[in-house]
């Protein structure tokens, strides 16, 4: 199927700072789809007060949302993962199943703090490795590193 791919969005209904109602995501899933959106991965946050967000009650979520789309936007295809912040716990949180994969692959996204050295963000990408997991960073543009010094990207 032709069309783009969005592998991060908060379009999960009420669990984190993203959409706030199943109303709110179909709506944003119809207008992703009249853009040319296809596939859609949701990744609700895991950091702070969202880290009471289980897997099961996530994919709980995510199977409900699934069932409106498909009355809706039948040939939209939905795939589940979650944005990891990586603070101390984000290792064991992968290799306890804590925090979600990227439709449960081996692919993990994860975000930084902004103002982030350089020493952290190579060493989380690199643990996230050691772990066995395969680290997409969020949100590169916002790191003062990254802008610092682009060849880091």
């Amino acid at each position: 199927m032709k069309g783009f791919t969005d592998i991060h969005t908060h379009l999960l209904p009420g669990v984190d700072d993203g959409s706030e109602s199943m109303s709110q995501s179909l709506r944003l899933l119809r207008m992703a789809w009249e853009n040319g959106t296809r596939t859609v991965v949701l990744t609700p946050h895991y950091r702070g007060k969202y880290k009471q967000n289980t897997p099961a009650m996530l994919k709980g979520e995510f199977a409900w949302l699934c069932e409106m789309v498909k009355t809706e936007l039948p040939d939209m295809k939905l795939y589940l993962g979650q944005e990891i912040a990586y603070e101390n716990d984000a290792p064991e949180a992968m290799h306890s199943g804590k925090v979600l994969t990227m439709n449960g692959s081996r692919y993990v996204l994860l975000e930084f703090r902004s103002k982030a050295l350089r020493s952290q963000l190579i060493t989380g990408v690199s643990e996230t490795l050691r772990c066995g997991f395969i680290p997409i960073v969020a949100h590169v543009e916002r790191y003062d590193i990254s802008r610092k010094d682009p060849t880091l990207v």
